[in-house]
């Protein structure tokens, strides 16, 4: 379903939801796009290169690349198309491809989005999927519903709401696909299994999530991961869950209108109170007030551009 959105008088910005059961084309635009690959095998080429994608995984494609449908098998997918725009009116794709996206980001809590400009030897655009596959089901699915139902007046928050989450769980498995140094694990190596509970944290982290039930997660006693957890990412278990939630939170704080009730939900904080609480310790000033100084240095940023 594409759908045609207008910010302000004469700026349209495009999002779209497609099911590619029977793909024959993904026509080039100014959109980016995340194809979910939930069953089968694609093939395409990618500006002149082959791609081959296997479920599950997903396939993420830049502004105007040039595809071509080679072939596909028992194919299952879903697209989510967006202009960048959308996810903010201050960005644009000449900001992103020069760099001064990357820097001006954590300072206007702009979601990271290195998957898509990035270029490395390791990773041509698809990236496998494992504890994170249903997580991305389910927000792609829940971003269908917003655009198509359109139910309130806040639905394009709700939509850029899944598509932060979603963008931001694939920066983290982004970047552990390029840190990882081996397909093989080996189970026993503490590398291995603090890279499976952080996945699992990532994909998760709006559910009750703890020391003892990711221990159970992966069997075994929660000293030793308590231990080789804080050793390996520099922080406990209950510490990186709590910063984890509220670095989510920034990015839709700063790029939607939810309230910070139903935010402290989607975050995995289980009373709005204690979100604040947690948030206002990190950040030094409460959501409200983040929200407020992300708004203001944006309205700076456009008023020293003219």
């Amino acid at each position: 379903m594409a759908v045609k959105y207008k910010y302000v008088p004469g700026r349209i910005v495009n999002i779209d939801f497609k099911n590619l059961d029977r793909l024959t084309s993904i026509p080039a635009s100014d959109q980016y796009h995340l194809i979910l690959v939930e069953k089968g095998v694609l093939n395409i080429m990618l500006n002149r290169e082959h791609l081959s994608a296997t479920a599950p995984c997903i396939i993420t494609l830049r502004e105007n690349t040039d595809v071509q449908i080679i072939s596909c098998h028992m194919l299952q997918a879903k697209l989510i198309a967006f202009d960048v725009a959308f996810l903010n009116l201050n960005i644009t794709y000449d900001m992103i491809n020069s760099g001064e996206y990357e820097r001006i980001s954590e300072n206007f809590g702009f979601i990271p989005l290195n998957i898509f400009y990035e270029n490395n030897s390791k990773y041509f655009n698809v990236l496998p999927l494992a504890e994170s596959f249903s997580q991305l089901q389910e927000q792609f699915y829940k971003f269908r519903d917003v655009i198509v139902q359109q139910s309130n007046r806040r639905w394009t928050c709700q939509a850029r709401l899944c598509l932060n989450i979603i963008l931001e769980l694939l920066h983290q498995l982004y970047q552990e696909y390029l840190n990882r140094k081996t397909e093989l694990y080996n189970i026993k190596d503490p590398n291995t299994w603090v890279s499976l509970l952080l996945e699992k944290i990532h994909s998760d982290y709006a559910q009750d999530l703890s020391l003892i039930t990711l221990s159970r997660y992966i069997h075994i006693n929660k000293t030793t991961v308590s231990k080789y957890f804080k050793i390996i990412t520099g922080s406990s278990v209950t510490d990186y869950i709590i910063n984890y939630r509220l670095k989510c939170a920034c990015f839709s704080l700063a790029t939607t209108e939810i309230t910070v009730k139903e935010l402290a939900k989607v975050c995995g904080f289980k009373q709005p109170s204690y979100f604040i609480r947690q948030f206002t310790a990190k950040m030094k000033m409460t959501p409200t007030e983040y929200r407020r100084q992300c708004v203001r240095n944006r309205k700076y940023m456009m008023q020293q551009s003219k």
